[in-house]
């Protein structure tokens, strides 16, 4: 049970929010979900820059995502790193 804002409580699944207020520029608000949906892209090997366009946002907030998930251990170590399965430079 959760309680609310009025006092009530009620049934509801919380899913946790990860806000991150560092530039205005950018959108650092990411959530369970979107901490899944990376994990997957990067075992599979996507870079980074991949990784932004599949969320459509800056790769900015995909390397801060990034390093802060790396912080948290929850991302493990790959090959080739940042650049996944593709260097390009």
């Amino acid at each position: 049970m959760t309680k609310i804002a009025n006092g009530n409580t009620a049934n509801y699944k919380l899913e946790k929010q990860y806000i991150v207020l560092f530039n205005s520029r950018f959108n650092l608000s990411w959530n369970e979900s979107d901490i899944k949906r990376y994990q997957e892209m990067w075992r599979a090997g996507l870079s980074e820059q991949e990784i932004a366009n599949k969320f459509g946002c800056h790769i900015v907030e995909v390397l801060l995502f990034g390093i802060c998930l790396t912080e948290q251990d929850k991302l493990t170590r790959r090959p080739k790193g940042l650049f996944g399965l593709q260097v390009t430079i």
